[in-house]
């Protein structure tokens, strides 16, 4: 369903789409690091074994905190590893392709012809 006109926006304002689209990368992002199947997985009800609402709220709580600390430990490491360079004594690494676009791939030629003509 979406805001709709809430903040004024509306659908139709590019500001608007730029700031839903970020603020929706943000939440589905979160979404996916909570639900992660190796950490915390907290779409799986049946991790949390204790029957009734409050048991489940409990557990869930605990679970967001854990995920909470991993998210510190993870900053803290990589602040204390890295300078804005890169890690300490690299350089950093690019992040944009590197290999050349498709449209502008060109094989090597090679002296045989790959079929003989018909």
């Amino acid at each position: 369903m979406g805001l709709g006109g809430v903040g004024g926006g509306g659908n139709g304002a590019p500001e608007w789409r730029s700031l839903w689209a970020t603020l929706r990368n943000t939440v589905e992002g979160a979404n996916g690091y909570l639900k992660d199947p190796n950490w915390s997985n907290i779409e799986e009800a049946g991790r949390r074994r204790l029957r009734g609402f409050a048991g489940q709220a409990f557990l869930l709580a605990c679970q967001l905190l854990g995920s909470n600390i991993r998210k510190l430990e993870t900053f803290m490491t990589q602040r204390t590893t890295s300078t804005p360079e890169g890690p300490k004594g690299q350089a950093r690494t690019r992040r944009h392709r590197t290999t050349p676009d498709v449209a502008h791939y060109r094989p090597e030629s090679t002296d045989q012809p790959l079929a003989r003509p018909a």
